[in-house]
């Protein structure tokens, strides 16, 4: 269900009428980056965003050139997954979308319009199955993250059943011995990975 403080803002988006206007970046806006906080990442001092990329730039980003798979519950590729998407929520600050429920987000019509761009993200970025499973109605990017997350760390066990029946009935056949190589190797990371979350 969307919360009241959600159908409130979405009311207000629908309401105001110089939207496009109010979310084109100003020149102080651009000017952000050279005043941004510098950060240590892995031995390496980058500036981040003090705050999240505007509505506008949210919703001119080609989703596809930063998150060029799609999740499918056949493929064992959650984790690749999650991660280029890890990357997208880095890059324009938006982690807050898939780590604050909405009752703790500060919610008003900039959130909600990155919010719906969050969602169709994910929603443009998985199977035609996966999507059937987490598609609702009016739901918030936070939501659908996390229901897709729990679609594979919850039946992580029976994945890695999976996983193991399919790396022992593997064969080389036509394959080249570097494609037969990768394939094992994937079974392989998938079934870790598995056993890692489940003893954890």
């Amino acid at each position: 269900m969307v919360s009241k403080r959600v159908e409130a803002a979405i009311d207000n988006l629908l309401a105001t009428t110089a939207i496009s206007s109010a979310a084109t970046p100003t020149n102080s806006e651009s000017s952000v980056a050279s005043s941004s906080p510098e950060h240590n990442l892995g031995g390496h001092t980058m500036s981040l965003p003090p705050h999240p990329a505007s509505s506008w730039t949210i919703q001119m980003v080609a989703i596809r050139s930063h998150v060029p798979i799609t999740l499918d519950l056949s493929e064992s590729n959650y984790n690749q997954w999650r991660t280029f998407f890890n990357t997208v929520f880095r890059k324009f600050a938006l982690g807050s979308h898939i780590n604050t429920p909405s009752a703790q987000a500060p919610i008003d019509v900039e959130w909600v319009m990155i919010d719906f761009a969050i969602v169709n993200w994910l929603y443009t970025t998985v199977s035609k199955e996966i999507l059937e499973l987490v598609m609702k109605p009016g739901s918030i990017a936070y939501d659908v993250w996390h229901t897709i997350e729990g679609l594979f760390r919850d039946n992580r066990l029976t994945r890695a059943v999976y996983i193991e029946a399919e790396f022992c009935s593997l064969y080389q056949g036509d394959l080249t011995i570097m494609q037969y190589c990768f394939k094992l190797k994937h079974c392989t990371m998938s079934a870790s990975q598995c056993v890692r979350r489940t003893n954890s």
